[in-house]
């Protein structure tokens, strides 16, 4: 998988488990406002910033990240220092490979 344009309107997703695929775009994810568990591990991502355009993205209150699984992925400089830093910082459980 590597669009995930088509999932862009579908507000009543509560997990979503991208493991192992060639994902690098995660706009489309920013409308998914009930996304609870989101698992990205093993993609193409290096840029997160449309997890940090979305409010709720980390929160730990089921609007979207009781969990946030970015492990393996080549994650841009920016995205470690500091967009993970962001999301951490609201509280939920961000799980990634930065130093």
């Amino acid at each position: 998988i590597s669009d995930l344009s088509p999932l862009a309107g579908l507000t009543n997703i509560l997990t979503l488990q991208l493991v192992s695929n060639e994902i690098s775009d995660l706009s489309p994810l920013v409308g998914l406002t009930n996304i609870g568990v989101l698992w990205l591990t093993s993609n193409l991502i290096s840029d997160i910033k449309p997890l940090i355009d979305h409010a709720g993205v980390g929160r730990g209150n089921n609007t979207w990240g009781e969990a946030v699984l970015l492990r393996e992925n080549p994650l841009s400089s920016i995205s470690c220092n500091d967009y993970i830093p962001q999301l951490e910082s609201r509280g939920g459980d961000i799980k990634h490979d930065c130093p």
